[in-house]
């Protein structure tokens, strides 16, 4: 946790009126991943940390897949790119999903963004 408050405050006067916000990833005990806001700009157009609650609690019974949830579209993408899906916020109150690198729903209503996330999960065949 001290890690994870160390990575936010890197977002201290980039990211308002939206939370610092840092990240830390751990498998097996051991940190794979770790990250925090985009330093250059606050463009995060949702609650992350509220939105990335919903996907993991809509994903949480899936095994071994990569879900990508970005704050924003000029980074998200290339930043989720080793994703097998991803989640990225791309106007206010609008998200665009990716499977891979390939963006194949655009402009969702974030009230619905989750639940498509899950219908596209199933129609790959990844809902196991």
């Amino acid at each position: 946790m001290s890690r994870a408050l160390q990575l936010a405050r890197r977002g201290a006067g980039y990211v308002s009126p939206n939370p610092m916000v840092g990240a830390v990833v751990v498998c097996d005990g051991r940190i794979i991943g770790e990250g925090y806001p985009c330093p250059s700009c606050g463009r995060t157009m949702f609650d992350l940390q509220a939105t990335l609650a919903a996907v993991k609690a809509a994903t949480s019974r899936l095994k071994g897949l990569k879900i990508g949830v970005m704050g924003c579209i000029v980074n998200g993408p290339g930043e989720m790119a080793d994703a097998d899906y991803g989640y990225v916020g791309a106007c206010a109150g609008h998200v665009s999903l990716y499977k891979g690198k390939e963006c194949v729903e655009k402009n969702i209503p974030e009230a619905e963004a989750v639940e498509h996330l899950v219908d596209l999960i199933k129609r790959n065949g990844d809902w196991k």
